[in-house]
């Protein structure tokens, strides 16, 4: 009698466990599936890394962009400082031998 209850234990033990292992197998996605999903993964975190960078590059652009007023007028002011500093009188030319030859001294000592 207890060979018969094992033999019946062996038989449905076999049943569940490849029930069990069937429906694990059953459970999981096919490789294709999963290739696909880690493609769209890596191409999803790509476009973030660019949506990102543009961003960044956009900041900048608008930073430079408001920061160019601020040059025009640097620039123009500097423009004014260089006609102002063209208009220097010039000295009146050295005629006489003595201004020249004190000229002379003088820029030679400089050295």
């Amino acid at each position: 009698m207890w060979q018969k209850v094992w033999a019946k234990v062996k038989e449905w033990g076999w049943l569940v466990l490849a029930a069990i292992v069937g429906l694990f197998l059953l459970g999981q996605k096919p490789r294709w599936v999963k290739e696909k999903e880690r493609e769209i993964k890596q191409r999803d975190s790509a476009i973030e890394k660019i949506k990102d960078e543009r961003e960044k590059l956009k900041d900048k652009a608008d930073e430079i962009k408001s920061s160019l007023s601020d040059f025009d007028k640097v620039v123009k002011e500097q423009d004014e400082k260089i006609a102002a500093a063209g208009k220097v009188e010039k000295p009146d030319p050295l005629t006489d031998p003595g201004d020249i030859a004190g000229f002379i001294k003088d820029r030679s000592r400089r050295k």
